[in-house]
């Protein structure tokens, strides 16, 4: 965390690894971390304490975007490769998958409670699906006409949204696969 020009640490304890992934406002930071045993764990940092986040009956949780309101958006699941999305909001865990997806990415979140992300049922990667979930759980898909492939990796509180579209034969970059977080979960 760089603020003011000092830089702090962000060393969850029993963390073999971990990344920063998002921060709010009230300087709230959320992020993932790996423990000695290979199980990935969301967590939150505020004022030098971590706090552990982890879906209850899950393998792995990675913690993305956390709003001014608190609540904390990401990635679950027992299978990396088919991550669901998850809402953290006063302690209660809501689980998700986009309607007809086997990937659900969530990516982002507003002060409303609204995320967005991608989705995909296509395990190629070739063919993916922007989404936004709203407060009350209603799925609008984002797809930029004429593209193969729509991913949304932010909104603000105005509901505008930010990302990539194109199609396979474009060479346009798509979701992160490499670097997604809890690509590595074991």
């Amino acid at each position: 965390l760089l603020e003011r020009g000092r830089l702090t640490r962000l060393d969850p304890p029993g963390a073999v690894s971990s990344q920063a992934q998002g921060i709010n406002d009230r300087g709230q930071v959320v992020g993932e971390y790996l423990d000695a045993a290979g199980r990935y764990h969301g967590y939150v940092w505020e004022r030098g304490r971590f706090t552990t986040i982890d879906v209850p009956g899950t393998a792995g949780t990675s913690a993305l975007e956390v709003n001014n309101r608190g609540q904390v958006t990401g990635l679950t699941g027992d299978d990396p490769t088919a991550p669901d999305g998850f809402l953290l909001d006063r302690g209660r865990f809501t689980t998700f998958d986009a309607p007809g997806a086997t990937i659900t990415f969530a990516a982002g979140l507003d002060d409303r409670g609204q995320v967005v992300g991608f989705s995909t049922s296509d395990l190629t990667g070739t063919s993916f699906s922007g989404f936004l979930r709203d407060a009350r759980g209603r799925f609008t898909a984002i797809n930029r006409p004429g593209a193969a492939a729509t991913a949304v990796f932010g909104i603000n509180n105005r509901g505008q949204v930010v990302g990539v579209a194109g199609n396979p034969e474009d060479q346009t970059p798509g979701p992160p696969t490499d670097t997604a977080p809890m690509g590595r979960m074991a």
